[in-house]
């Protein structure tokens, strides 16, 4: 996602760092066109504030591990 000027920075997931110091994670909804010449996603327009709440359609991916099995 190409986004100059973003409201709000991206978060990086720190594997060293405790839950508590991770760092907020904002969800904004946003207008993105698919540029082909880049083969990548470009901002276009700001639907919403960002906020912090989690939206009710979100399902975080289930990874399955291989070796637990």
């Amino acid at each position: 996602m190409l986004w100059r000027d973003s409201p709000v920075k991206p978060f990086r997931f720190n594997p060293k760092l405790e839950k508590d110091q991770q760092g907020d994670r904002y969800f904004v909804e946003i207008k993105a066109k698919f540029l082909p010449g880049r083969e990548q996603w470009g901002f276009m327009e700001l639907l919403g504030e960002p906020t912090l709440d989690v939206p009710k359609y979100y399902k975080p991916e289930k990874i399955s591990n291989p070796q637990v099995a």
